[in-house]
């Protein structure tokens, strides 16, 4: 049975509609067994979604979804708690963080590596700088490969999603999974949702806007408006990534 590594809550602020109940009420319905939380630089609603998990009998992943600054740009990575030291890590990364910068918290190299342990490190698939490299430089692409394969080893997955309709979304794609295969690094299926059902996107965007910037209409046409970003079940994901089993296969691992 499929499940969602990359769920994003109301406590993901500004970015995400649902909240925790009706989250894990879904998956229970889907008849999914495991449910992940990761929003965007914060860990408010992991005790609330932990306990509504367990409630379900659903196991609960913990993590959360950070912005990390490479050459000057920043890009997304997904960190997951793989026990209890990756969730004590998982809480001084999101504090240090959001204390160096509360407005645009910031994740470098340095305090990653720093507090690795007990992590497992999903590439940021589309918004990663795997994804965005791999279409623009194959020389620093391998350099950051080699960084994290370095430092979390089989806890390091090239990260695919079924949101592609962006800007080179497609070649990204493609070329992450030729990646994959050439630097033996394990691919993973990830859903990346930020509201229920597909009528939910004009709220979403709504949402989106009023909280945003001068930028937000732009940033929402490139980021959202062309993609679904709703809770995908089973056969939806099976669909989807049909071409590469062996993705889910490491998601359910």
């Amino acid at each position: 049975m499929f499940i969602h590594l990359r769920t994003h809550s109301h406590y993901s602020l500004l970015k995400a509609l649902p909240k925790i109940g009706p989250l894990v009420s879904k998956a229970k319905n889907l008849g999914m067994t495991s449910l992940a939380l990761t929003d965007d630089s914060n860990m408010y609603g992991a005790i609330e979604f932990y306990k509504a998990c367990h409630a379900e009998k659903i196991k609960p992943i913990i993590g959360v979804e950070f912005a990390i600054k490479y050459s000057d740009r920043t890009f997304k990575i997904v960190l997951l708690a793989k026990n209890i030291s990756g969730y004590k890590n998982l809480m001084r990364i999101t504090s240090i963080v959001n204390i160096d910068n509360p407005l645009h918290p910031t994740l470098d190299d340095e305090t990653l590596v720093k507090h690795k342990g007990g992590l497992i490190a999903l590439s940021g698939g589309m918004w990663g700088d795997i994804g965005n490299l791999v279409v623009t430089n194959k020389k620093e692409v391998e350099e950051r490969v080699s960084f994290y394969k370095k430092h979390f080893d089989k806890d390091f997955y090239l990260e695919i999603n079924p949101q592609t309709e962006m800007e080179y979304g497609k070649i990204m794609r493609e070329k992450i999974i030729e990646l994959a295969h050439e630097t033996d690094t394990p691919l993973v299926a990830t859903w990346n949702t930020h509201y229920i059902s597909e009528q939910d996107k004009s709220a979403h965007k709504t949402l989106y806007l009023v909280h945003g910037d001068e930028h937000s209409t732009d940033e929402y046409n490139h980021l959202f408006q062309k993609n679904s970003f709703h809770f995908g079940t089973t056969q939806e994901s099976e669909k989807i990534f049909g071409d590469v089993p062996e993705a889910i296969v490491n998601t359910k691992k």
